[in-house]
């Protein structure tokens, strides 16, 4: 049986497992309304396996990932540990947007028609690998893009 240990030192989440379990974090609240940003920084933490379940992702390879499908979308910047990497999604914009930063600039492709709630989540499967939340906060508006999007995707379209 594989087992997953998941412990919290000074606001950074580490785990340790044995055995190939994968290991999603999801984080509240739910969100409903404003700008939510979330920024995230990674160590020990490699690989691009995740949950693909209803989701929308941005992973390491810098390729984004939306639902279930297996073709990942190319254009955004790879990152690597020691990064942060953030998410900004936008409830006042009509549709909603979900935007992303590597060690802040912004990212060329976004995600359009975000649903009404969500929540955001980490994954890790390596044992070892930790994240550490370095700010979580409502904006008082979303950041203005510096340059026009490369792509903009549609929710639940890809």
């Amino acid at each position: 049986m594989d087992i997953v240990y998941l412990f919290i030192d000074n606001n950074k989440f580490v785990v340790t497992k044995t055995g190939n379990t994968f290991c999603s974090i999801t984080i509240d609240p739910i969100m409903t309304k404003g700008v939510n940003r979330i920024e995230l920084q990674f160590e020990g933490h490699e690989s691009d396996n995740f949950n693909k379940t209803r989701t929308v992702r941005y992973q390491n390879n810098g390729e984004l990932g939306i639902g279930q499908s297996t073709q990942g979308i190319i254009g955004n910047q790879m990152y690597k540990c020691g990064q942060i990497v953030s998410a900004e999604v936008d409830f006042e914009a009509v549709p909603h947007t979900l935007n992303f930063y590597v060690d802040d600039p912004e990212q060329p492709i976004y995600i359009r028609n975000v649903p009404k709630s969500i929540r955001f989540y980490v994954f890790v499967c390596q044992t070892g690998a930790s994240f550490q939340i370095k700010r979580f906060e409502t904006l008082i508006q979303a950041t203005p893009r510096v340059q026009p999007p490369l792509r903009v995707v549609e929710y639940g379209k890809y």
